[in-house]
């Protein structure tokens, strides 16, 4: 599968024989999609990035990386994504 973003950054998707999803883009990043034990999803690329979207019990989505990142991913009344950066 290929994408481009707004900002012109053009990449592929695949699947690996582990059933991962890989993915490079036209920057050079390298990266890839796994699940662990808990059906988590991990992700890793190869700046050093290591990241983990897990699963709340109101179906909100959380990520948190190495670099300190964070994002809460939920929807509101309307089906809207609501994303929060940051801890609050």
């Amino acid at each position: 599968t290929q994408y481009q973003d707004n900002s012109g950054t053009r990449g592929t998707y695949s699947k690996d024989a582990f059933g991962n999803t890989q993915y490079q883009d036209n920057s050079g990043t390298r990266g890839t999609y796994s699940q662990d034990a808990f059906g988590n999803t991990q992700y890793q690329d190869n700046n050093g990035t290591r990241g983990t979207y897990s699963k709340d019990a109101f179906g909100n989505i959380h990520y948190q990386d190495n670099n300190g990142n964070s994002a809460i991913y939920s929807k509101d009344a309307f089906g809207n994504t609501i994303v929060t950066y940051g801890h609050q």
